[in-house]
């Protein structure tokens, strides 16, 4: 039997960096997040999506940990993240808050939300702006997206399969929508972090009633949150997603109209919505660009 093909170096020393392991109490629950690099370096927060988990992050938060403090959270009803009895928006800004506390962050952290979080991070930049240096919405739509769009993602979640063992679930680990990855190696490091046994089997480690239905305080326009952002917000978009649609596409660049508070918007050329997972340099690299533009904000003073 031929034996798969080693991933490239960089890569493999990107998921052979291990963080470390932290929690916080936040609202009566146990938030776990990981910590890469020096914590007296800039801060970099990033928010994984919808039933995904911190680790998703892992190349990611790998490169930019070469000069920067990365934390990765494991939002509540997430990763290794207690549950909630309900969830909402606001109280995923409130354990993103918190972490940054608990960090101890050096100046004004940036914000990374992917897909759903990037809602959050809009949100924490409305509310909470004057203590952040920038936050940047991955591959987010502005509006509830079309259940085809995130192959039929909240559905398939809200009813998650039990499997017989751990080895099973790790081989039936998928993203949705379904996309390129540019290695197996990649996908195979995050579905071994995935999932969690149960009484009935094995399971993947999300909550499935986060869900069930559409969270109570989900903002009908995100853009119009994005606006109303007190820090510096960017937007990058995934060039073969399908997620973000063009007609918000054409919106995102009307509101980047390049004034000193309008979102700066950035195309990743090639990639699809998970963009860690088959873009992670060039979403690095993005990302780095916001945090050196953050450093330069933060040496304003606040307020």
């Amino acid at each position: 039997m031929t034996s798969p093909p080693a991933p490239p170096t960089w890569l493999a020393q990107a998921l052979d960096t291990a963080p470390a392991s932290r929690r916080t109490t936040v609202a009566g629950r146990s938030i776990h997040w990981l910590e890469w690099g020096d914590p007296q370096a800039p801060t970099t927060a990033l928010l994984h999506g919808g039933g995904a988990h911190a680790w998703w992050w892992a190349p990611v938060a790998a490169l930019l940990a070469r000069d920067l403090h990365v934390v990765a959270l494991d939002l509540s009803g997430h990763g290794d993240s207690d549950h909630r009895d309900a969830y909402r928006f606001a109280d995923w800004v409130a354990e993103v808050v918190a972490v940054l506390d608990a960090a101890d962050t050096a100046g004004r952290p940036l914000v990374v939300g992917h897909s759903m979080t990037g809602i959050v991070a809009a949100m924490a930049a409305a509310a909470h702006g004057p203590r952040l240096g920038g936050a940047v919405a991955v591959d987010t739509p502005l509006a509830v997206p079309d259940p085809a769009a995130i192959g039929d993602a909240e559905t398939v979640f809200a009813a998650p399969k039990r499997y017989a063992s751990e080895d099973e679930a790790r081989r039936r680990f998928r993203l949705l929508p379904d996309q390129p990855v540019l290695h197996a190696a990649l996908l195979d490091h995050v579905a071994a972090r995935s999932a969690v046994r149960r009484a009935d089997g094995w399971a993947w480690k999300f909550d499935p009633r986060v869900f069930e239905r559409q969270l109570p305080d989900r903002p009908a326009d995100v853009g119009a949150v994005l606006s109303a952002a007190r820090c510096p917000i960017a937007v990058v978009v995934a060039e073969r997603s399908g997620v973000v649609p063009l007609v918000q596409r054409r919106r995102l660049r009307a509101m980047a109209a390049g004034g000193p508070t309008d979102p700066v918007l950035v195309t990743v050329p090639g990639g699809h919505h998970h963009l860690m997972f088959d873009r992670p340099r060039e979403l690095a690299a993005v990302l780095a660009e916001r945090a050196a533009a953050r450093s330069a904000v933060a040496a304003e003073p606040a307020g």
